[in-house]
């Protein structure tokens, strides 16, 4: 569930989504706890393991933001953001164009705000790797695991291209134990109280040609 905001009026709860929009979102779980002071439900995602994340997503790319879109759909109402990439790699799946278009559920139109809460639609002129679940169903986000399936592409204080999460955590290590989750770092997990301090240098991040590696290590 999401919320559906006027920006000039109390909050409402939009209707449901038909059923197709969530079908192929079998390893992801949405427990929704609508909060009394801000308009919007949280969501809890399971984690989903590296060799997973490689198998199960349909196409994997490196590629950079280049447009944002967004609209209403008449018939539903929903709203949904295009987000245009820049192919620069793939890495595993079917062939595309030079430019691929990937749609995520939310956004704002006039007055109308629809949010999902802990998704994060990949920001303009951002430069990732992204692994995609599907290119043919309708879902409300595209990548794989949500945030699991989005790693950004950062330069260090030497030029070297790195691999962080999205929200720019640096991944020094993936733990490719098939019963276990993602990890991305070589010391302590990631917790709610981790500061900048507790995390890793961007340096000690794996490069992006290590990084490509390890997924061709799981394609294998």
């Amino acid at each position: 569930m999401v919320a559906l905001q006027n920006n000039h009026s109390e909050p409402r709860i939009a209707s449901s989504f038909k059923n197709h929009l969530f079908s192929s979102l079998s390893r992801i779980v949405l427990v929704c706890t609508l909060f009394a002071l801000t308009p919007g439900y949280a969501s809890t995602i399971l984690e989903v393991s590296f060799p997973d994340l490689c198998a199960d997503a349909e196409l994997i790319f490196e590629g950079q933001v280049i447009n944002h879109s967004v609209s209403q759909d008449p018939a539903t109402g929903n709203i949904w953001t295009e987000v245009g990439f820049r192919v620069i790699e793939k890495i595993k799946g079917p062939e595309v164009e030079d430019t691929l278009t990937l749609r995520f559920l939310g956004g704002t139109v006039g007055d109308l705000t629809l949010k999902i809460s802990d998704m994060h639609v990949p920001a303009l002129n951002e430069h990732g790797i992204y692994f995609v679940e599907s290119l043919r169903e309708n879902l409300v986000n595209p990548l794989l695991g949500w945030s699991q399936g989005h790693y950004l592409i950062e330069t260090d204080n030497t030029g070297t291209a790195r691999i962080t999460t999205e929200d720019q955590v640096p991944v020094s290590e993936i733990e490719t134990n098939t019963s276990q989750s993602v990890r991305l770092f070589s010391a302590e997990s990631v917790t709610d109280n981790t500061t900048a301090a507790d995390q890793p240098p961007l340096t000690e991040a794996l490069t992006v040609p290590d990084f490509k590696a390890l997924i061709q290590q799981q394609l294998q």
